[in-house]
């Protein structure tokens, strides 16, 4: 068997695991005992289970022996163990590795020695990026030795030593640590096993054969091994895709960022050129068209144009690659879902979607279940995002706000949630809209429950039902209260909730992340002994901290055919069809990371490597992904709504392309054009017509407020909605309604406070309102932060209301507060129909001289004066039309007069029957009113008078106002714009 030895590469555009595959079939001689015999380092182990398929694709589908299959870029410490004691190679002097996550933890409360302030859960983010910043070291082969001379005394010099003092947490104290344990970094250990591989491999090269195939040798480490690999007599480096037909003076200048740059640099570790590189074993020496257009494309600045690409390279570049620049990240996620359902109707093609862009593959597989498509995302999510974790995040919610009515429902919705209860879905429905929607409940079980009181019957039987099992599962949490605990038994107590919430232990332990969640939960429980007492918040802070920074990927069955990669696992990887997505500046290339403790000059001088190598990796990921069958690269044109850059090598290729009049346009072509074929309508789109429901005269109203006669006017679809309907608008969770509050309030201290000052105010007057107030207060459920800025007004407003009361009780004194009252306004014998109107009168007070004054307390605006002069706001006009006809307490009275009063700290009081108002013949109001309210009755008792939806302002809209007009579906029909000129108000503004 003649053994590989020396350097060897496989061109861009070459299958490069099947030519490996094959090359390595032919060097064994078609012999399987032969091939056991070969050792192959990969990447990734992605790349390795690639090479597998290969192999079982070489051999038609039969099992074959493969050789020793073993992955370099993420081999861990276990599998190095294993390599080099069954090498003979006694590691026991090199000590065991550090978990990770006791690593953060024994960071954290070194920052927190440093930063006593600072809290725990903080402390955590700062102790992971000391730790990113010990594992660059590391895997650079570096120490901190000489962090200290990287700035110069000067300006900044204050600035550094503040970091380098911060420092001595990783530079003097965490050594100390790591020895007193035994321990080492993991990236530590990773490059002493590294090195004691490359040193028994120099020292005693092994007789069997050893190919590094596909690495660059970015990391030190690799790079040593490597070039070990390629002196042995039976050893061979395969890189990928080294290009051996760039011209010398581009390979001469080629910086960081170009994607030959890594190979370069390593082929120069080694002492070696592109002269000593040969074709790896079945690979043709010819250029193809592709290869040299992605060559021009990547050249560098200063060659850059130099040989414009010839037709038949551009040809050949357009055939297989296609640009699409979408409008926004949305569109974007929906053609390549497209691309991708497209690919599959042939059943033997596969496709890779390679993107950095996280949220863009998220949106993907969204996309792709329009087509009941699961696509395989290897880079997982989040365990805060996993079904348990959102309970977990639930739970905690509920705690720290104190069953809040958002984080009730949101436990009660959660699929996790199982209780033992008949028609549970049915009972959290009613829950939910008898006592968690509207306004915030006091906090607490209690709060709940004191608004659980003021039901009855079947809705209070299934809201007991669930508040109950609230209190029984949660309440040992409640209890925690804000006092200090050990956070192992808070950690124990969390547990043993969450596993009662889904029912039974097996419920939360069986989902496809309970084996990651297990791990984090017994680190956890292991590192809550080291901790001292503290309380719900803090340690609940901890808990999320962890679960959001650890990834979870489930293990289910997913469609065969399409995969969702990133870059760093999609090298050497091919399927027929590529979509490389993400295509801007920023995104791909990357940004590079925020290094929160050294600056990139700093970073140079330290020998850390520059930002630059990150792009010129992704520039070469770029270009090997480009060789493929066929290619498809997106990009949009805008991100949130931002303008966006494409990346460089778009840039470049879109020039190119362009010197030769060759540009497409990427912004129409056949995928994106489909896809927004998929989302247009059917048929052609007709406008919709304003409705105009005729019910029958039996379903209409036959009594109304004053309140309703107002909108009936404004707007009779709202009427017919909620009155012959009965749809009545959801309130929403956790409402503030602080105006309806305030309203509420001021009339319940007024109406108290005349009860209590019927007779007389006396001296003390504004002890007693305050104190009615006060009580009042206290009844609300909740507090808004709104109240702590108001209630200072309230002295103010009993100043001002004392002293309307004193001018007001010379002339008339209280009679009605809150006062019901109905007359009957039209009655037919023929239809035996009829219409009374009620009204519920803020305050009647009597005249000493005879007749009566009407008052509505206003806490907003008062209506307009034209509006009340034509009948618009007709509310204290139809009140004195009840009391002229003795509705109030069956006694008659003359509405002698009509008064708005604004409560306010400068309050004011609009009298309607003041001969000076303007716009008003006050003598005619009620008559009018009482004439006007008949023609409106008269009208709707025609049953072909339909219940029109008029457009109303959106500005003048009440909730329920909008609610109705979403209903009646306005904004289809109506080109109303709804601005109104500024009506000239009877009250004086606050």
């Amino acid at each position: 068997m003649p053994l590989p030895h020396g350097l060897y590469t496989i061109p861009s555009g070459q299958n490069f695991l099947k030519k490996l595959a094959g090359g390595l079939w032919e060097i064994a001689e078609h012999n399987q005992q032969n091939l056991t015999r070969m050792r192959i380092l990969l990447p990734t182990r992605r790349a390795a289970r690639g090479l597998r398929d290969a192999f079982l694709e070489l051999n038609n589908g039969t099992p074959i022996l493969l050789p020793r299959l073993q992955p370099l870029g993420d081999v861990n410490a276990d599998e190095l163990d294993l390599t080099l004691t069954g090498l003979g190679l006694d590691i026991t002097d090199i000590p065991p590795a550090i978990p990770a996550l006791e690593r953060q933890f024994l960071l954290a409360h070194q920052v927190q020695l440093k930063e006593q302030n600072l809290p725990f859960d903080q402390c955590l983010i700062l102790a992971k990026e000391l730790a990113t910043l010990l594992d660059q070291v590391h895997t650079e082969d570096l120490d901190m030795k000489n962090l200290d001379t990287l700035v110069e005394f000067g300006d900044f010099s204050k600035h550094w030593k503040e970091i380098l003092t911060f420092l001595e947490i990783v530079t003097t104290h965490w050594p100390i640590i790591l020895a007193s344990r035994g321990q080492v970094d993991p990236a530590k250990r990773r490059a002493l096993l590294m090195n004691a591989l490359t040193d028994l491999w120099k020292n005693h090269p092994p007789s069997t054969p050893i190919i590094a195939a596909g690495s660059t040798g970015s990391i030190p480490t690799t790079a040593k091994l490597l070039k070990t690999i390629a002196n042995l007599p039976n050893g061979a480096v395969i890189l990928p895709g080294l290009d051996l037909h760039l011209e010398e003076e581009s390979w001469d200048i080629i910086d960081d960022t170009h994607p030959q740059r890594t190979m370069k640099n390593l082929l120069g570790f080694m002492s070696k050129c592109r002269n000593d590189v040969r074709l790896w074993t079945g690979c043709p020496p010819e250029d193809t068209e592709r290869n040299r257009m992605i060559r021009s494309v990547m050249r560098p600045a200063e060659t850059f144009g130099k040989d414009l690409p010839t037709e038949n390279m551009i040809s050949d570049f357009l055939e297989h690659v296609e640009v699409c620049e979408t409008s926004n990240a949305r569109e974007q996620a929906s053609v390549i879902a497209t691309a991708l359902r497209l690919i599959l109707e042939d059943k033997d093609k596969t496709a890779c979607l390679v993107t950095p862009d996280r949220a863009l593959a998220r949106r993907v597989t969204i996309a792709l279940k329009r087509w009941n498509i699961e696509a395989d995302d290897s880079a997982g999510q989040s365990l805060a995002a996993t079904p348990s974790g959102i309970l977990i995040s639930t739970l905690l919610r509920a705690i720290e706000e104190e069953c809040s009515p958002v984080s009730i429902l949101s436990l009660l919705k959660n699929p996790l949630t199982k209780w033992d209860i008949e028609n549970f879905e049915d009972n959290v429905g009613c829950f939910e809209k008898e006592i968690l929607r509207g306004p915030k409940p006091a906090s607490g079980i209690k709060g709940l429950s004191n608004r659980l009181k003021t039901k009855s019957g079947e809705t209070k039987e299934k809201c007991t039902a669930i508040l109950e099992e609230i209190e029984n599962r949660l309440a040992p949490l409640l209890d925690l209260g804000t006092k200090a605990h050990p956070p192992l038994a808070m950690l124990k107590l969390l547990i043993e909730r969450a596993e009662l919430i889904c029912g039974r232990k097996e419920n939360f332990w069986a989902q496809p992340e309970s084996d990651e969640l297990t791990r984090v939960f017994s680190n956890l429980l292991i590192e809550a002994t080291k901790l001292p007492p503290m309380t719900a918040p803090d340690w609940n802070a901890i808990i999320m901290t962890i679960l959001k920074q650890e990834n979870c990927r489930e293990i289910q069955p997913r469609h065969p055919r399409i995969v969702i990669l990133g870059q760093l696992e999609s090298r050497l990887i091919r399927h027929d069809v590529m979509i490389l997505a993400g295509l801007n500046e920023g995104m791909w290339p990357s940004e590079p990371a925020h290094d929160p403790w050294m600056s990139r000059p700093m970073r140079k001088k330290f020998g850390l490597p520059p930002a630059a190598r990150s792009i010129g990796l992704a520039a070469h990921d770029f270009s090997e992904s480009l060789t493929a069958d066929r290619v498809i690269i997106t990009r949009s044109l805008k991100e949130d709504g931002a303008e966006t850059v494409p990346a460089r090598w778009l840039q470049k290729l879109t020039t190119l392309l362009n010197a030769q009049n060759a540009k497409p346009d990427w912004a129409s072509t056949n995928l994106i054009l489909w896809t927004r074929e998929l989302d247009a309508p059917t048929a052609k789109y007709i406008k919709a017509e304003q409705p105009l429901p005729t019910p029958p005269i039996d379903a209409r109203p036959q009594q109304l407020h004053a309140t309703w006669i107002e909108k009936w006017m404004n707007n009779p679809y709202h009427l017919y909605a909620n009155k012959i309907l009965h749809l009545k608008p959801v309130d929403p969770l956790e409402d503030e309604a602080i105006f309806a509050d305030r309203g509420t309030l001021i009339h319940n201290v007024l109406q108290k406070f005349i009860d209590h000052t019927e007779h007389g105010l006396g001296e003390n007057a504004k002890d007693l309102f305050m104190e009615i107030a006060h009580a009042e207060l206290e009844q609300l459920e909740s507090l808004s932060p709104h109240w702590r800025y108001w209630w200072p007004r309230m002295s103010k407003i009993a100043d001002w209301v004392i002293s309307e009361e004193q001018k007001l009780r010379e002339i008339a004194f209280p009679w009605k507060r809150e006062a019901e009252g109905k007359t009957l306004i039209y009655e037919n014998n023929e239809t035996g129909r009829s219409f009374t109107l009620a009204a519920k009168a803020d305050r009647i007070d009597r005249y000493k001289t005879g007749g009566a004054l009407i008052i509505d307390y206003k806490t907003g605006g008062i209506p307009a004066k034209k509006n009340v002069a034509k009948g618009l706001a007709p509310q204290l006009s139809l009140e004195g039309i009840i009391l002229e006809d003795g509705g109030f307490e069956n006694t008659k009275f003359e509405a002698l007069g009509m008064s708005y009063w604004k409560v306010a700290s400068k309050g004011s009081v609009i009298n309607l029957h003041d001969s000076q108002t303007k716009y008003l013949d006050y003598s005619r109001l009620v008559k009018d009113a009482r004439l006007g309210l008949r023609e409106l009755i008269s009208q709707f008792e025609s049953p072909t008078t339909p219940y029109i939806a008029i457009p109303q302002p959106k500005e003048k809209l009440y909730a329920d106002g909008r609610a109705y007009a979403h209903l009646a579906r306005v904004s289809e029909w109506s080109n109303f714009e709804g601005t109104d000129a500024e009506d000239e108000t009877i009250g004086e503004e606050e």
